[in-house]
């Protein structure tokens, strides 16, 4: 990805609760070897209209099948300086009902892309959302990060907020991960 303009993208991001999620995010966690075709953010639900007039856009509610999964959030997609975006509110909507979406943003990881400062949707967000679609091209993502450190207690919370922990632990299971016995809070 161009680094001035994600630059000149992270400046319409100023003063925002956000972060770099699925793709783009895991090109960053495994340094260009998983490479993204879009960038994904996910922006607080009190940031996003914000964000949408900055890039002279409108927000809306989406209701989409994607893959094997629905869509059901508060978002847009656009262009800004040739980079497709698609930003996000957050999703299953179950996450965004309950609040528990807000713990991606309470465990962002700020990282150094290219020398700018970016946020990350944690990597235990990317390997149970991963897990739930569990893709081909999914499975792929989750044997290439497999062997990162993993918090095993927030990513079986995230699971759990997910409403899918059995299939997600399942799902690991099977490509190799190895879950210690361990219980969220």
């Amino acid at each position: 990805m161009n680094r001035q303009k994600i630059a000149e993208l992270i400046k319409k991001l100023s003063g925002l609760n956000w972060c770099f999620f699925s793709g783009f995010a895991l090109e960053i966690y495994t340094k260009g070897k998983r490479e993204a075709k879009d960038l994904d953010i996910l922006v607080a639900l009190k940031d996003i209209n914000i964000f949408a007039k900055r890039l002279n856009c409108q927000a809306h509610h989406r209701h989409f099948k994607k893959f094997n999964f629905f869509v059901d959030d508060y978002g847009f997609e656009t262009k800004f300086l040739g980079l497709e975006i698609e930003v996000s509110s957050g999703f299953p909507k179950r996450r965004l009902n309950n609040g528990s979406i807000n713990k991606v943003f309470q465990n962002k990881i700020y990282k150094k892309y290219q020398g700018i400062e970016v946020y990350l949707e944690p990597l235990e967000e990317i390997i149970v959302h991963k897990a739930d679609m569990f893709r081909p091209k999914d499975i792929k993502d989750l044997k290439m990060i497999k062997n990162r450190k993993i918090n095993w207690l927030l990513l079986k919370e995230l699971a759990k907020d997910y409403g899918k922990y059995r299939k997600i632990m399942n799902n690991l299971q099977k490509i190799g991960y190895k879950i210690p016995n361990i219980n969220s809070r």
